[in-house]
């Protein structure tokens, strides 16, 4: 039996806990995150946290109007994926340094 490898592979084990604690460290950071986005020159807010979970909606009730319902789906819409958006960048910088672990 070769024992003078078990160095290495303890040294790769710690190494393997180190850096799952880290990225655990990083998926709670960036949960913990919230990332908003407008749209309609700010008339519609939409704020998720970094898990795509939507925190919050705020419409100013100037763009609200009752014939033109198309209108305020639009800006939901489009403010809704610049979150995503923003999301989907703090996620890739947090987090890319781990492959495909997340």
């Amino acid at each position: 039996m070769n024992f003078g490898n078990m160095g290495n592979l303890n040294q790769m084990m710690k190494q393997a806990r180190e850096m799952q604690a880290k990225l655990e460290r990083s998926k709670e950071e960036l949960t913990n995150t919230n990332f908003s986005a407008t749209s309609g020159g700010g008339m519609v807010e939409i704020t998720l946290n970094g898990d795509f979970k939507l925190m919050g909606v705020k419409i100013n009730p100037a763009v609200v109007d009752s014939d033109d319902v198309e209108t305020l789906e639009d800006l939901i819409v489009s403010a809704f994926t610049q979150a995503t958006e923003k999301v989907e960048a703090a996620r890739n910088e947090k987090l890319g340094q781990f492959g495909g672990m997340f």
